[in-house]
């Protein structure tokens, strides 16, 4: 079964808060070593529009896999069955990582 999350994005702008999907490797190893490197390239460009950097990067990460458009899909809130949810902060340039629990 794939490890899957949601990943939120905040910012202090016309859209506050943005909602990604990711249907595979949510898992920290995977997906929270991608953004933290992520917000990374966010504290060296203090450019908030990198953001959209992300989900041409979840393009490239997927190119070769026939089934799927990207390893980030725009989505309209929580997922029920994610195991992660990553919330990345714009403005303090932070990653906050969170294990979900459906007990």
């Amino acid at each position: 079964m794939s490890t899957r999350c949601n990943i939120i994005i905040e910012n202090n702008s016309i859209v506050p808060r943005v909602w990604l999907y990711r249907h595979m490797d949510g898992y920290p190893e995977c997906t929270g070593s991608k953004l933290k490197n992520f917000m990374k390239k966010v504290r060296s460009t203090n450019n908030k529009e990198v953001a959209y950097e992300l989900l041409r990067e979840g393009e490239e990460e997927y190119a070769d896999n026939k089934y799927r458009t990207g390893a980030y899909e725009i989505t309209d809130g929580m997922h029920g069955d994610i195991e992660y949810l990553y919330t990345l902060n714009l403005v303090d340039k932070t990653v906050h990582t969170e294990k979900i629990s459906h007990e």
